[in-house]
C-alpha cells in the first residue's frame, strides 16, 4: 500500500499504522550561505539522508532511537534533499537537523524546504513530497520484507525479519526477465539488513524486480522503479 502527497517537513504524522511502515521524502533545501553543513538524523528505526544524490547520513538498520550525522560542502542556493525512513516495531521517531555557517544545530525549519528548485514557484512550494510505503508480509512463513526507497536512484535498502538461521536467495531481474544480480544470504538472529547498489546493476531507468526465495519454498516479489 502506498500513500503520497505533500507535507511541510520530515514528519511521520500521516502514517497509516504504528509498525511496519516506511516513508520517503523528496524536496529541496535552501542554503543561505556557501560552506560546510552537517546534517543529523535521529530515528527509531532506520533512516538515510541524501543531498544532491549523495548519501550524507547513514542511520540505517533496526535500532532504538539514535542519532547519526554527516557533513558536506554546499554552495548557496537550493539543493535536492531526500530522506528515507522505516519503522519495524516499537517507537516511531524521525528528526532531521542541520548546522552550518551562522546556524547552530537545529531542526530544519519548514521555511527552508521546498518541492521545487524553481524560484518562480517558491510561494506555492514551501513543502516537500512524502510517500508512505507499507512493508510486505509473507503470510505463509511470517517473514517481513521492507524495501525502500522506491523509486530508487542508487542504494536500495532491504530489511528482512521473521526468519532465523535460514538461507535465502536475493535476485534482481530486468524487464526482459534476465537475472542481473543473485546472492545467497543467511538470516541470523531473525533479521537481516541488505543494501543493493542499483546504479551498478541497473544501469538504465525503468522497472526491475527484486525477488527473495526461501529454502522452504517461499517467494516474495517486489517491483522497483529505477530512476
Amino acid at each position: 500500500m502506498k500513500k503520497s502527497g505533500t507535507i511541510s517537513n520530515f514528519q511521520l504524522t500521516p502514517r497509516l499504522r504504528s509498525d511496519r511502515f516506511g516513508f520517503e521524502f523528496n524536496g529541496y533545501i535552501d542554503i543561505a550561505s556557501s560552506g560546510t553543513y552537517t546534517f543529523y538524523t535521529t530515528s527509531d528505526d532506520g533512516s538515510l539522508l541524501y543531498i544532491d544524490g549523495a548519501k550524507i547520513v547513514d542511520n540505517n538498520g533496526i535500532h532504538d532511537k539514535q542519532e547519526r550525522s554527516g557533513s558536506k560542502y554546499l554552495s548557496k542556493g537550493k539543493h535536492a534533499i531526500r530522506v528515507a525512513y522505516f519503522e519495524k516495531s516499537g517507537g516511531q521517531v524521525l528528526e532531521v537537523r542541520y548546522a552550518g555557517p551562522g546556524i547552530s544545530k537545529r531542526l530544519i525549519p519548514d521555511s527552508k524546504l521546498f518541492r521545487s528548485s524553481n524560484a518562480r514557484e517558491e510561494n506555492n512550494t514551501k513543502s516537500i513530497s512524502g510517500e508512505e510505503v507499507i512493508s510486505t508480509i509473507n503470510e505463509s512463513t511470517k517473514e517481513e520484507i521492507l524495501i525502500y526507497p522506491n523509486p530508487v536512484q542508487g542504494q536500495l535498502n532491504i530489511s528482512v525479519s521473521g526468519i532465523n538461521n535460514e538461507q535465502m536467495v536475493l535476485k534482481l531481474y530486468g524487464n526482459e526477465g534476465l537475472t542481473i544480480y543473485e546472492n545467497t544470504i543467511l538470516l541470523e538472529g531473525g533479521a537481516k539488513n541488505l543494501q543493493l547498489d542499483m546504479s551498478e546493476y541497473a544501469t538504465k531507468s525503468g522497472i526491475y524486480y527484486v525477488v527473495l526465495e526461501g529454502s522452504e519454498g517461499s517467494r516474495t516479489v517486489k517491483k522497483i522503479i529505477k530512476q
